[in-house]
């Protein structure tokens, strides 16, 4: 694993950690750091994306913020949620749409203990999720306007 990755894991795990004690959340590991883990490939990675419980997310937002600007994040896209700290960008959303978009059931996901308590999805359900991804109009204009910049 990549330095730059092995980072944003670090920085993952004391999120997770903080989202555990103080919101009793097992936030899921997502997005390309979360599939560079399940395939145990070293990807290029941008940024962390976390995904909370719903029933979290949905009445804890301002708690939420609240943690992430504790560890030094500061919030750049509200309607995002995104954070960045440095050169560090943390993605939060929830993970609701789950089973509908993609089929993957959040309370399924396999659950990790160490360093911190979080989900993982395997390769199979990183797949599915990707197709669906590949589906969705506001991925496929945000990855090009990415692309154009």
């Amino acid at each position: 694993m990549s330095v730059l990755n092995k980072e944003k894991l670090d920085s993952f795990f004391i999120i997770a950690s903080c989202f555990n004690k103080a919101l009793g959340s097992v936030p899921i590991l997502y997005g390309s750091l979360g599939l560079s883990k399940a395939i145990a490939t070293d990807l290029k990675t941008d940024d962390i994306d976390l995904l909370v419980e719903d029933c979290i997310f949905s009445t804890r937002l301002s708690e939420i913020r609240a943690l992430m600007e504790e560890m030094g994040f500061v919030l750049i896209v509200p309607k995002e949620n995104k954070f960045q700290r440095g050169e560090l960008e943390v993605g939060i959303s929830h993970d609701v749409d789950m089973i509908e978009f993609s089929g993957v059931d959040p309370s399924a996901l396999e659950v990790v203990e160490l360093p911190a308590k979080y989900r993982v999805l395997n390769a199979q359900e990183y797949l599915k999720t990707y197709k669906a991804s590949s589906l969705d109009g506001y991925r496929r204009v945000k990855a090009s306007v990415k692309a154009a910049s």
